[in-house]
């Protein structure tokens, strides 16, 4: 019998689809929480700031405001 193959991959969480399509998108990421089933998660671009909560599950974005 032989041990799994480790070159399985899993699909990316929906926090991790998020972070990368923003980091696409030119934003930085300054900060990225976990908790209570929500994503915080606080960027930066062209010297602005945002705060954006997502819903863990399904990725869908639940807030967004400046954090200035």
């Amino acid at each position: 019998s032989r041990a799994p193959a480790r070159s399985l991959r899993r699909s990316p969480s929906p926090a991790k689809t998020i972070v990368n399509a923003l980091a696409d998108q030119g934003y930085e990421v300054i900060e990225f929480e976990r908790e209570h089933g929500r994503i915080e998660i606080k960027v930066s671009k062209d010297g602005r700031r945002w705060e954006m909560k997502i819903d863990a599950k399904t990725g869908k974005i639940t807030r967004v405001k400046t954090d200035d």
